[in-house]
């Protein structure tokens, strides 16, 4: 269903790294879908669902950015060791929104998505890049995420999780126990990985992108 033409959105568009490695093709699709599903049905404002709109391709539309962040977390939690490049773009749709599916939509918004997307293509590790079509600049922006980015290329799984937990507010005795780990390793793995700093530093990303519009 089509509504709302010419209004301002918020695109992602996300691609598979290296995808044609994952040995198990079809157990991954399956808890892709079962990801981004999850994601569809809890959040509050997603226009447009994701969708998987080619073999190593997904994208969503959203009414404003302020979930965004949370959500491609935790699709490189809840899938990780596979790695992802996330594209985000704040702009108009010329062909309006649909409700069922991120497809069949078009729009300077998608455009600028997708040229971001282009230009993370050679990146070998999980990426977020944002981009707006009004033309501001967002270099120091992405500067300061690819750098963030770069360095969490090496944390293992229990590194991730724990960094995302802080970024969701959980406090280290609600994580303890999900972890083979007392309560003094928790603290040792998130003081040695500057836990704090990464956690404080996606909560400005996430406040900045909640600020933006399409």
């Amino acid at each position: 269903m089509m509504y709302n033409r010419f209004m301002n959105a918020v695109a992602l568009i996300s691609d598979i790294i290296e995808s044609k490695a994952i040995e198990d093709r079809r157990g991954f699709q399956e808890e892709l879908v079962g990801c981004l599903g999850e994601i569809n049905r809890s959040s509050g404002s997603l226009l447009s669902p994701y969708t998987v709109t080619l073999g190593d391709e997904f994208q969503a539309v959203y009414e404003n950015g302020g979930e965004v962040l949370d959500h491609a977390l935790s699709i490189l939690v809840g899938l990780f060791p596979v790695r992802f490049r996330f594209s985000i773009s704040f702009g108009g749709i010329s062909t309006g929104i649909n409700r069922e599916q991120a497809i069949g939509m078009d729009g300077p918004v998608f455009h600028a998505a997708r040229e971001g997307m282009d230009r993370l293509k050679k990146t070998g590790y999980s990426i977020i890049r944002v981009g707006d079509v009004r033309g501001s600049s967002l270099d120091t922006f992405n500067a300061g995420l690819g750098l963030a980015m770069a360095h969490m290329a090496d944390w293992k799984g229990d590194t991730l999780r724990i960094f995302y937990d802080l970024f969701q507010g959980k406090a280290v005795k609600e994580i303890v126990p999900h972890y083979n780990l007392s309560q003094r390793g928790v603290y040792k793995l998130i003081n040695r990985n500057k836990l704090w700093e990464f956690r404080d530093f996606f909560a400005c990303v996430r406040e900045e992108l909640g600020s933006l519009r399409g």
